[in-house]
C-alpha cells in the first residue's frame, strides 16, 4: 500500500509537470504557429528554403502532438494507479472487517470458555457440598443408631427386674412377619437398598419411594416411636421399635403425626409425605434395621 501510494505521489508531479509543459507549447504554438505558416508560405523565399521551414514547422506540430500523447498516457498510468490503490484499499477494509469478525468470534468464544468454566466450577463446589452432606447425613445417622440402641438397652436393663416389657407386640413377633409386611406407602420405589450413590460412592442402606406429597404414612407393625424430630439430610425422621432389636425408620416427612413414647398399631399413620432434609421432589426414605444393621425392606414387605 505504501509503494503505490509513493508511484501515485510520483505519477502526480510528473502529470503536473507534463500539463505545464504542454500548456507552454500549446500557447506558443497557438500564438505564432498561424502566423509563422502563413509567413512562410506567402513569404518570397525559394522553394528550397520553404521546404526546410515547412519540415522544421510540421516537427515542431509533431513534438506537441507526441507530447500529448505522452499525457495522456500519464494520465492512464495515474488512473490504474488510483483504481489499484482504491482495489487495495477495498481488499484492506475487507480485511480489517474479517479481523474484526475473527476478533469478536475469538472474544465470544472466549466469554462462553469462561461462563462455562464458572458454572463447573460452581457445580463441583455443590457436587463437594452434596458430598460431603451425603457423607456426613450417613455417618450421624448410624450415630444414632448405636447410641438409642445403647440408650434401650440400658434401660432395657435397668427396669428388667422389676418392670413388664417396654413393648407389649400383638400379633406375633416382626422376625415372623417377614416377606409379610406392608409397605408404609403406596409408590414407586425410585431407589433400592444397597444402590451406590454415583457421587458419593455410599450404599444405600434403605428404599427411596415417591409418592404425592401429603400422602400417609403407616405404621408397618406395631411398635413404640422412639424418635420422632428433625434430623440432618433426612429432615423430619420418624423411628419405631418393634421389639426383638428391629427398628423402622421413615424419613423426608412432611410432617410427624406421632410423639416419643407413642405406642402404635399396624397400618397406623404417623406421619405425611415430603421433602424435607433437602430433597426436590416428594419421596419417603424407609429403612428397616435389626440390632442397628440395615437390612433389606423388599425382603420383607409385600411385593
Amino acid at each position: 500500500m505504501q509503494t503505490l501510494n509513493a508511484k501515485l505521489e510520483t505519477t502526480r508531479l510528473q502529470q503536473l509537470a507534463k500539463r505545464e509543459q504542454l500548456a507552454k507549447q500549446l500557447r506558443t504554438a497557438y500564438m505564432s504557429g498561424r502566423k509563422k505558416a502563413l509567413s512562410v508560405l506567402f513569404s518570397n523565399t525559394g522553394p528550397a528554403e520553404l521546404s526546410r521551414q515547412l519540415y522544421y514547422l510540421g516537427r515542431i506540430n509533431d513534438a506537441g502532438n507526441a507530447l500529448i500523447s505522452e499525457y495522456s498516457d500519464l494520465l492512464k498510468h495515474q488512473q490504474a494507479l488510483l483504481d489499484s490503490v482504491a482495489a487495495q484499499q477495498s481488499k484492506s477494509s475487507a480485511n480489517r472487517k474479517k479481523i474484526e469478525k475473527q476478533q469478536q468470534k475469538i472474544a465470544k468464544e472466549q466469554r462462553q470458555r469462561s461462563e462455562l468454566l464458572a458454572k463447573l466450577e460452581k457445580q463441583i463446589s455443590k457436587q463437594d457440598s452434596k458430598l460431603s452432606t451425603l457423607l456426613s447425613d450417613s455417618e450421624d445417622l448410624q450415630a444414632l443408631m448405636e447410641t438409642m440402641g445403647k440408650t434401650l438397652a440400658k434401660q432395657a436393663s435397668q427396669t428388667k427386674a422389676r418392670q413388664k416389657p417396654r413393648i407389649a407386640i400383638s400379633g406375633g413377633s416382626f422376625s415372623a412377619a417377614k416377606g409379610k409386611l406392608p409397605w408404609p406407602v403406596a409408590g414407586s420405589q425410585q431407589a433400592s437398598f444397597g444402590r451406590q450413590d454415583a457421587l458419593s460412592g455410599i450404599r444405600s442402606q434403605g428404599v427411596r419411594i415417591g409418592a404425592r406429597s401429603g400422602d400417609t404414612v403407616h405404621a408397618i407393625f406395631p411398635g413404640e416411636v422412639i424418635f420422632a424430630d428433625w434430623f440432618g439430610g433426612q429432615g423430619l425422621l420418624a423411628i419405631i421399635d418393634h421389639g426383638d432389636g428391629y427398628w423402622s425408620l421413615y424419613g423426608h416427612n412432611q410432617s410427624l403425626l406421632k410423639t416419643i413414647g407413642s405406642q402404635v398399631s399396624a397400618g397406623e399413620a404417623i406421619a405425611t409425605v415430603g421433602n424435607s432434609g433437602g430433597r426436590s421432589d416428594a419421596a419417603l426414605y424407609f429403612e428397616i434395621r435389626h440390632n442397628g444393621k440395615p437390612t433389606d425392606p423388599s425382603l420383607w414387605c409385600r411385593r
